[in-house]
């Protein structure tokens, strides 16, 4: 019940809020849960950050990601 979403659906069956109400609050939560992590993560790693897109071919990215690697060298 921990997880993001399982209690707000839990509240939603049980009648305590609507649908809509219910998927936003999630994507809110959802949202802010993923800015504290870029957040701890820009501060404590060095990570660089790689845009797949929402059709992103693994090859194409490993053959990028390969690229990158061997300009540094």
């Amino acid at each position: 019940m921990q997880a993001i979403g399982y209690r707000q659906v839990v509240e939603h069956l049980r009648g305590e809020r609507g649908l809509d109400e219910t998927i936003q609050f999630i994507r809110t939560k959802t949202w802010q849960f993923a800015r504290r992590q870029m957040t701890w993560f820009r501060n404590r790693l060095p990570v660089e950050w790689v845009d797949v897109g929402a059709d992103g071919n693994t090859r194409t990215i490993a053959e990028e990601l390969l690229a990158r690697q061997i300009e540094r060298i």
